[in-house]
């Protein structure tokens, strides 16, 4: 029987780092704000360990729309 994996922290700093990559790769900035917000929910994860997967990604897509509302809203 297959168990359920843990997420850690490196596992968002990780996803971080390849959406900078892949914003290196192509035009536009808005592949960055991506990788802030999976930077800044692996610091999270890190002061908290053992968050729940659902408040995570819950997370991701809140820092991800602050994120992109924030640098948007300068132009």
């Amino acid at each position: 029987m297959i168990e359920s994996a843990q997420v850690v922290f490196w596992h968002w700093v990780v996803l971080g780092g390849l959406f900078f990559v892949i914003e290196m790769l192509v035009p536009g900035t808005f592949i960055l704000w991506l990788g802030v917000a999976a930077s800044a929910v692996g610091i999270m994860l890190l002061v908290v360990p053992g968050m729940p997967l659902a408040i995570q990604f819950t997370a991701f897509a809140v820092y991800s729309i602050a994120a992109l509302g924030g640098s948007y809203a300068g132009t």
